[in-house]
Parts: structure tokens; C-alpha cells; sequence
């Protein structure tokens, strides 16, 4: 048996709770995103706006050779600056939804010729290999090209880097994750 206050006294609590959050500019529609956020003991920000705004941009790419492209450089990069935003390209989703890939087409505008169609062949995640590769047909060559994007410690695997190159690579990713930038190897 329930006392009949009891949905009297609900209903005053949710209303002044609701109170409570619309003095603090809160605006909701479900009663169960209340409940959620009231249950929340930390809350996670993302200072990249993938969480906020399902969008990512890329900032800055760094090649091998040391040299940094910031987003402003991106249209007239020189060659090896153009292969790497293509090759990021190549190694992502032909029709991209992902943030991320999508974040790639629009730094890769105007770099050049690519392939139509899909990738040959695509090999996915694996938990021993966290990265993506894609395989594309060439029309001027009959090898296939190899496009992959990954943690950068998968891509230096797969790239067999030898120690030296392994060490500059990660003090280079140490650097721009201290940055705050999400990094992504590409190869």
C-alpha cells in the first residue's frame, strides 16, 4: 500500500528540479535525461568538437621528413604534403560519415587526381592492429597501392620502421598529443 501523497510529493520534486535546471539555462524534453544527468559524477569535454559538434578538423600535418603543414598550407602544399592528405583520402571510407574521414576530404580538396570508385580490397580494426589499410588499383601501374591510417605505433609497424625512425616518429606524436591534437598516422 502506498501512501496518496506520494505522487504529490514526485511531482513537487521533479517540478522544482525542473526549476532548478531552467534557472541554470538547462532546456529538456525527457524526464529520463534529467534522471541521467542528475546520476552524472563527471562530465567529459572535448576541446576538438567531435563530442559537441560531430565535426573534427585537421589542424596540422607533420611529415616524415619534419616539415609541418598548418591548415592555411593544406591547398598549396608541396608534393609530399599533397601525397599525405591524398593518402588520407585513400585510407578512409569512400562515402565517409566517420568525423574524422570526413575531416580528411575537406583538408585533401584540390590535391590532385583520385581514384574513382572503391578500394580493391579494406582491411578493418583488429586488436592486434589498430589501424585501417585499403588497397586501390592504379590505372598507370598494375601494382596496387597500399593506403592506411591508424595509431601511429600500428603504422610504424606495418611501414617496418627501423628504431631510430620509430623514436623520432613517437617524440613527434608526444609533442602534438601534449598539444592536445588528436593524432593519426597515415602511411
Amino acid at each position: 500500500m502506498l501512501p496518496e501523497e506520494l505522487p504529490v510529493v514526485l511531482t513537487v520534486f521533479t517540478a522544482m528540479g525542473a526549476w532548478r535546471i531552467s534557472k541554470a539555462k538547462v532546456l529538456t524534453r525527457r524526464m529520463a535525461a534529467i534522471e541521467t544527468l542528475g546520476l552524472a559524477t563527471v562530465l567529459c569535454t572535448d576541446k576538438t568538437g567531435t563530442l559537441t559538434e560531430y565535426k573534427m578538423r585537421v589542424t596540422e600535418v607533420r611529415l616524415a621528413t619534419g616539415q609541418r603543414l598548418q591548415a592555411s598550407d593544406f591547398a598549396n602544399a608541396d608534393p609530399a604534403g599533397q601525397a599525405l592528405l591524398r593518402t588520407a583520402i585513400l585510407a578512409s571510407a569512400s562515402s565517409p560519415v566517420d568525423p574524422m574521414e570526413l575531416a580528411f576530404q575537406d583538408a585533401g580538396q584540390g590535391v590532385g587526381h583520385m581514384p574513382t570508385g572503391g578500394p580493391a580490397h579494406a582491411f578493418g580494426l583488429r586488436p592486434d592492429l589498430l589501424a585501417v589499410t585499403h588497397l586501390w588499383r592504379r590505372s598507370d601501374h598494375p601494382s596496387l597501392l597500399a593506403a592506411a591510417k591508424g595509431a601511429p605505433e600500428a603504422i610504424s609497424e606495418l611501414c617496418a620502421l627501423p628504431e631510430a625512425a620509430r623514436a623520432a616518429l613517437m617524440g613527434t606524436v608526444n609533442d602534438m598529443a601534449g598539444q592536445g591534437l588528436r593524432v593519426i598516422g597515415i602511411a
